[in-house]
């Protein structure tokens, strides 16, 4: 019997699938540059057919509040703030300055930064102190973002 919950990516069907996506912006192409130039760092950013999945997954569930945990250099993020109404907030949080500097110039060129707001430091802080009674009327998504292992950390 064949498994049909599991496809599996071959050259053709991703290049299938990258046809259908449209192609990066300038701000995004611009990131993905910067991005690519951190060197090792950069696989944790996801490639740009997931961002314009994200976005259109955030129009079509209408999210009006995302809290994504590990911003890197921002394009996940983006492409959710991209995704949300004017009035929506994407709440970010991340530990690294550096990285979320990056984040912060794609925002602002983007015309998303108004939809975002970011956090530093460690994701149980910033989760326990989000208000509990400020949950929005719309779905609320979340996105883990992996994170290299930390001196110590396995």
């Amino acid at each position: 019997m064949t498994d049909f919950k599991n496809v599996v990516m071959n050259e053709r069907l991703y290049g299938y699938m990258l046809a259908q996506a449209q192609p990066p912006n300038a701000i995004q192409a611009e990131l993905i540059a910067r991005t690519r130039a951190l060197g090792e760092s950069a696989q944790m950013q996801i490639p740009h057919e997931q961002a314009v999945l994200l976005t259109m997954l955030v129009r079509l569930s209408t999210a009006e509040r995302i809290v994504e945990v590990g911003t890197y250099t921002v394009y996940s993020t983006l492409a959710m703030a991209l995704g949300l109404p004017p009035t929506g907030r994407v709440i970010t949080c991340d530990v690294s300055e550096e990285w979320t500097a990056i984040a912060q110039d794609a925002w602002r060129a983007a015309g998303v930064a108004d939809r975002v707001e970011l956090r530093l430091g460690e994701a149980a802080q910033t989760l326990r102190a989000l208000p509990t009674d400020a949950a929005p009327a719309r779905t609320c998504t979340s996105s883990l973002s992996p994170s290299p292992p930390r001196h110590g950390e396995v």
